[in-house]
């Protein structure tokens, strides 16, 4: 009888399409102010009886204070249009009702973002703001890095002369210089379209890579000043590389004086260069305990952060001495030093890497160069940067799935095959 009633006394919950109920004004004050004031059992089954709805709980939460406001009426339209056969868990409408102290908050629905992902959105002031995202497409998903030691004319390994025409066949090639950072963050920004990212990696710190003058710039016959010169008549090859230093030596020798090596070290970070790990002792990993690889690892950051306990965080890569792996790989996966975990790992051999997102950054395999390493790299089939920019609502930096999503609809030929460049490996 109650519920028989009710139905006379609200002709506005009568079974009428949800475009009518919104659109009718007469949907008044008085009407939602009776509905408010039921027991919570009761509204449902009042609610349900008259306007079934998959909405259910976003219109409870909209009359929760005795009326419906235009800027609900309208939440309730868009929802209504965009998610048509969804059904709003109460977290959902709390979120979709929270929309509203947002302005422009309608360009949420302009796409259908799965309704799963969107606890994972901050709501704040201006995450409709429009924003410049930078995605790549990866057709081809190999990259080369390659592994160098010395560079010196009567030395093993490389001359100087060998590894300037290393450079210009990389250039001539197409190729341009990314660090092993930004690759496993997967930012290739720094890479102009067209061109083909290529790591360059040190192994051992040795004197022939970095020499210093008193001036405190490096000397024009070692790596970094064959490389600088290089760089500087072809800016847009960039010039940085990554170096793995063992520190149970002085690094980059120069051993007479006996602190340069923190200059050098500083050098390296100020101008763009990066460095990592290459164990304390330079051991076989292969031939010793889990707990001594913890500790040359500890040994390594201990010494490191001693002397930049700033910068020290930025050094969480690995090179694994000789190549050699530990005999269970989850000590590297899982490894921390004060807070930090290692991001990825270079073996000494393997050919061309795959791009982070396509295979294992802890087992990332390098080319070792040597006079003719770089021969055929005319036929390598490497990864070559393309990219689109698009204007987007910032919340979409949040959410690198939503990226993707929209990609897919906008350019439906990329087939999910483009990535956002800082969010890849979240």
């Amino acid at each position: 009888m109650f519920f028989f009633l009710l139905f006379f006394l609200l002709p506005s919950f009568r079974a009428i399409p949800i475009e009518k109920i919104l659109e009718d004004q007469a949907y008044a004050d008085s009407s939602i102010r009776i509905v408010s004031e039921l027991p919570l059992q009761e509204k449902r089954k009042l609610l349900y009886a008259h306007y079934p709805s998959l909405h259910e709980n976003l219109l409870l939460l909209s009359i929760k204070d005795k009326k419906l406001s235009n800027a609900e009426c309208s939440l309730l339209q868009l929802t209504a249009e965009h998610y048509p056969s969804t059904e709003l868990s109460l977290e959902q409408a709390e979120w979709l009702l929270s929309l509203l102290s947002v302005p422009d908050y309608s360009v949420f629905f302009q796409e259908t973002i799965p309704l799963d992902s969107i606890s994972q959105i901050a709501i704040s002031g201006d995450m409709f703001a429009i924003a410049e995202l930078k995605v790549f497409k990866d057709s081809h998903n190999k990259v080369p890095i390659l592994m160098y030691h010395q560079v010196h004319s009567t030395n093993f390994w490389i001359t100087p002369e060998t590894f300037k025409k290393h450079l210009e066949k990389m250039y001539r090639s197409g190729y341009c210089l990314i660090n092993l950072s930004d690759f496993l963050k997967g930012d290739f920004s720094s890479i102009p379209d067209g061109r083909k990212p290529i790591l360059i990696t040190f192994d051992d710190a040795f004197e022939s890579q970095f020499t210093m003058q008193p001036n405190g710039m490096p000397t024009s016959n070692c790596a970094i000043g064959i490389m600088e010169a290089f760089t500087a008549e072809h800016p847009d090859f960039n010039c940085t590389a990554t170096f793995f230093p063992y520190l149970s030596i002085i690094p980059f020798g120069q051993v007479r004086q006996e602190k340069l090596w923190i200059k050098k070290f500083r050098y390296l970070w100020d101008n763009g260069y990066d460095i990592g790990c290459h164990s304390y002792y330079h051991t076989f990993f292969g031939n010793i305990s889990q707990k001594a690889i913890k500790e040359e690892l500890d040994f390594f950051y201990n010494h490191l952060s001693y002397y930049f306990p700033e910068d020290f965080i930025r050094s969480f890569t690995v090179a694994y001495p000789y190549g050699s792996l530990p005999k269970e790989m989850k000590l590297i996966t899982e490894y921390e030093y004060k807070g930090n975990r290692l991001l990825g790992g270079c073996s000494a051999w393997g050919g061309l890497s795959p791009l982070v997102h396509h295979g294992n950054r802890f087992l990332l395999p390098r080319i070792q160069a040597d006079a003719n390493t770089l021969d055929d790299m005319d036929t390598w089939v490497s990864y070559s940067v393309e990219s689109k920019t698009y204007s987007l609502p910032k919340f979409y930096q949040n959410c690198p799935e939503l990226v993707n999503l929209w990609v897919r609809k906008n350019d439906p030929s990329s087939l999910g095959q483009y990535f956002y460049q800082t969010k890849l490996l979240n």
